[in-house]
């Protein structure tokens, strides 16, 4: 008895197939999609089987942080196990992090100091699994390049209302190669005047001509002239009155 695919459009199992090619797109999805599934779930099983070569260290006695020979009595002991083990030391919590090259030596030293009276304390091991991140997972980075240009919402958005997307910037290279052909001291007319009938009257439209300023560089040296205030007109009424 031969079984068949739980996917519709599916014709036959796979032992059926010669190729490839026989799949159906969808089988191709699923197919994809299970071998990617597998694959992080293999990669976080891994991550979990790797043994902590770390201890922490609690209520860890105030001298070690103050005293430097309380100190190091303290790293001896862990030394013991291993030379080049390293310490991280917390005073606020009073706690110390001892890194191990390995786990055999943290279980050795965890079996052997846990519960050890040092100074007028008596500390506590635990095992900490420490994750390593990249580099540059510990600095702020910078934004993304494309820029969000997002329309602000309304005060009462509606139902199923959603962020539009505002079009990216328009740069109009014509005005700007206008622009750069003004010239100082010469006028410009932009808008020209016309003569337009209004009521049977002729009229002629007022024309926008743009004048460049020049050198101001003599203006810089004159005094600054005096602001006249403006007189305030005569009250003719009043309420008095």
């Amino acid at each position: 008895m031969r079984g068949r695919l739980g996917m519709p459009g599916s014709e036959g199992s796979s032992m059926d197939r010669d190729s490839l090619d026989d799949f159906s797109a969808e089988e191709m999805l699923v197919m994809a999609t299970d071998s990617l599934q597998l694959g992080d779930m293999q990669e976080e099983e891994e991550e979990e089987d790797i043994p902590p070569k770390s201890l922490i260290a609690t209520n860890v006695d105030l001298t070690v942080f103050t005293d430097e020979q309380a100190k190091k009595t303290f790293e001896a002991k862990f030394r013991i196990f291993d030379p080049s083990v390293c310490f991280y030391y917390f005073r606020t919590f009073r706690r110390v992090r001892i890194d191990y090259s390995s786990h055999a030596n943290a279980s050795l030293a965890k079996a052997k100091l846990n519960l050890t009276e040092i100074g007028e304390s008596t500390i506590n091991c635990y095992f900490i699994k420490v994750f390593s991140s990249a580099p540059e997972e510990g600095f702020l980075q910078p934004p993304p390049l494309e820029k969000q240009f997002l329309i602000s919402p309304p005060c009462s958005p509606p139902v199923g209302w959603e962020q539009p997307r505002e079009g990216n910037p328009v740069v109009d290279y014509d005005l700007l190669a206008a622009m750069a052909q003004l010239a100082p001291g010469e006028d410009h007319m932009l808008h020209p005047s016309h003569s337009v009938t209004i009521c049977g009257a002729s009229v002629c439209t007022p024309s926008i001509v743009v004048n460049i300023c020049g050198e101001q560089d003599h203006l810089l040296n004159r005094p600054p002239g005096k602001i006249v205030q403006t007189r305030c007109p005569d009250r003719k009424n009043s309420i008095e009155d």
